[in-house]
């Protein structure tokens, strides 16, 4: 399990889901140490997870990694929200070295697992453990993603409720030249951590 990869996955009847997986498999240097969690909710008689992932990677030539995933699937008019479907998918964490979160429609660039852990490890975690997190890119057009550079997310506004409005704006540097920058929020779309600090939180 050393350096090993929890990736939660919160899908509500999302499609993606299957080009999510077979991204991250396909994608990862290292596909052996990424643990794949998913936690669905979904309507009766649709494809769940598990069957678009796998029609998805056979159809793009890979063998699916089915001993890797783990799905807990649900009613879709049992959803209790994202943070119930979170706790309920760091329950299949099986003690992988970190836990990475992101949407049903994710895509990954090359090597995202060592970049992610190379991120980490420049972070200072001597004071407290840190979480990587971003607002990914909103796009449907993916391939020049592995030279942007990512978002950084900063508070925008106060709107009528007293509810902080998080803004974003691209970092100067590419992921691999740039060092994470600090800063008080934290993104659902995105994050990645130590897993044990993670989940004492």
């Amino acid at each position: 399990h050393e350096n090993s990869i929890y990736l939660l996955v919160r899908s509500y009847g999302d499609m993606e889901v299957g080009k999510t997986l077979t991204s991250a498999f396909a994608n990862a240097k290292c596909p052996s140490r990424v643990y794949i969690g998913i936690v669905e909710h979904i309507e009766f008689r649709a494809q769940t997870a598990l069957s678009l992932y796998v029609t998805e990677s056979m159809a793009n030539g890979h063998v699916p990694a089915i001993g890797n995933v783990r799905v807990h699937s649900y009613p879709r008019s049992e959803a209790k929200g994202g943070m119930a479907a979170l706790v309920d998918g760091l329950s299949m964490h099986d003690g992988q070295t970190y836990i990475m979160l992101v949407d049903a429609h994710t895509r990954f660039t090359p090597a995202w697992d060592v970049v992610c852990i190379a991120q980490h490890a420049a972070v200072d975690n001597s004071r407290e453990p840190s979480i990587l997190t971003t607002m990914p890119h909103q796009s449907n057009d993916i391939t020049n993603m592995a030279v942007d550079a990512p978002p950084f997310i900063h508070p925008y506004a106060i709107d009528d409720h007293g509810t902080i409005v998080m803004a974003s704006r691209a970092l100067r540097e590419s992921p691999e030249e740039a060092l994470p920058v600090t800063s008080a929020l934290w993104s659902g779309k995105f994050s990645f951590a130590r897993a044990l600090p993670f989940i004492k939180a």
